[in-house]
């Protein structure tokens, strides 16, 4: 048990909240303890509370563990539950949007359901206690109806899944490293031996499409490793671009690559390159890479429309946005390639290659970059997840 969680159950204990004894919960099933957080009834009380939310909370983002672009309480104890983990994070240096829903809809003023910030990108759900799972799947519906649809892909037990629960997704978090790197190469063994997987952006364009997803985000994309011309190390997520009609949302191919032959790989395969609000090329963890995109493509809608017109024509790859990373959280173009250069070149002295050379050389980034690497590239996968729900929203009703 960690400080943090022993310090939580103490403070439960006094502001008896927490109660042991035999109890039965409105899912029916007998419990060990009750937890009344209606009991949390001062300012001083919730205020706290919401802290350890906070901490807990940005524990598990700060270790990759927790994606979220912003924060969703469900009526009743989920709203002032929200607002308190909200001001908390703004304390902490996260300021994010936050929205909570009302039980009826209504016709007038700001109508709806909805409160406050409008849903987008992923939404982290915080409640007080969950048994039956009653709030949980009335917020999924909610944030369905508004558009945005979480829907993660992986491998599990030998089974392609689109949709994994905040279970699994847990689960292979803590599994960490000892799940398998999955390439379109590896699905046949995985499956039959009932194995897990972490998908590339290959095995999860393949996924997606046979799931019927048509869009999806990502960080970046693989491409022409440097030096190429010698090692033959492209990354198979180009084949699987210029076949599989799925629309990828990234931050534009890992910087660690030599970008001017990944785009021409791109161009000689059919894949439109499209840059969100650019026309340049942006290199992952900055704005800026010297190349220009096919296209500059400034709305959602914009983009769902030339997705649109891509499959009514029948052509048979996909499409690929670039989405810069936002100003705020883009790294200096010089630092970060003098990073990538130390990267490559410890990478060749130590033999790395083929499929391990990629988590190498960001693992490598990151240390060499004191971790803003990291910081960055967990904000540029929120600002494509956010781009590619408000894309599948526009492309859902052009029909």
């Amino acid at each position: 048990m960690t400080t943090l969680e022993h310090d939580f159950i103490e403070f439960a204990l006094k502001a008896r909240v927490l109660r042991f004894g035999e109890f039965k919960t409105k899912a029916g099933r007998l419990s060990p303890y009750f937890f009344n957080a209606g009991l949390f009834n001062t300012g001083s009380l919730l205020d706290r509370l919401g802290a350890f939310y906070a901490k807990k909370i940005l524990e598990k983002r700060e270790s990759g563990e927790l994606q979220f672009d912003m924060l969703f309480g469900p009526a009743y104890k989920g709203i002032p539950l929200v607002a308190s983990i909200a001001i908390n994070l703004s304390r902490l240096g996260l300021d994010l949007p936050w929205a909570f829903n009302r039980k009826e809809k209504k016709d007038h003023g700001e109508g709806g359901t909805i409160i406050g910030s409008p849903l987008m990108g992923r939404v982290l759900i915080v409640d007080d206690v969950i048994s039956a799972g009653t709030s949980i799947r009335e917020s999924i519906a909610i944030i369905r109806d508004n558009g945005a649809v979480p829907a993660t892909i992986a491998i599990l037990g030998g089974r392609l899944k689109a949709g994994l629960t905040a279970e699994e997704i847990e689960y292979l978090g803590k599994k960490g490293q000892d799940v398998t790197k999955a390439s379109r190469r590896d699905l046949a063994v995985l499956v039959s031996r009932k194995a897990d997987g972490a998908t590339t952006v290959t095995t999860t364009m393949m996924i997606a499409h046979m799931a019927g997803i048509q869009v999806f985000a990502t960080g970046g994309i693989g491409g022409v490793h440097r030096g190429a011309e010698t090692t033959m190390d492209i990354s198979a997520d180009l084949e699987e671009l210029a076949s599989t009609p799925v629309m990828v949302v990234c931050a534009g191919a890992k910087s660690i690559l030599d970008l001017g032959l990944t785009l021409e790989y791109l161009e000689t395969h059919g894949v439109p390159v499209l840059g969100y609000g650019t026309k340049e090329l942006p290199a992952f963890y900055t704005r800026k890479s010297g190349f220009e995109v096919d296209y500059r493509v400034d709305t959602p809608a914009e983009l769902a429309a030339a997705f649109r017109a891509s499959l009514d024509l029948g052509l048979r790859g996909g499409m690929l946005v670039t989405n810069p990373i936002p100003e705020e959280f883009a790294m200096d173009h010089e630092v970060i390639n003098r990073a990538i250069d130390e990267a490559v070149a410890q990478a060749n002295a130590q033999g790395i290659h083929g499929k391990a050379t990629t988590p190498f050389l960001l693992a490598k980034v990151k240390e060499l970059t004191g971790g803003d690497s990291l910081d960055s590239n967990i904000q540029l996968v929120f600002n494509n997840a956010r781009l590619a729900a408000q894309t599948a929203a526009e492309l859902c009703r052009l029909g």
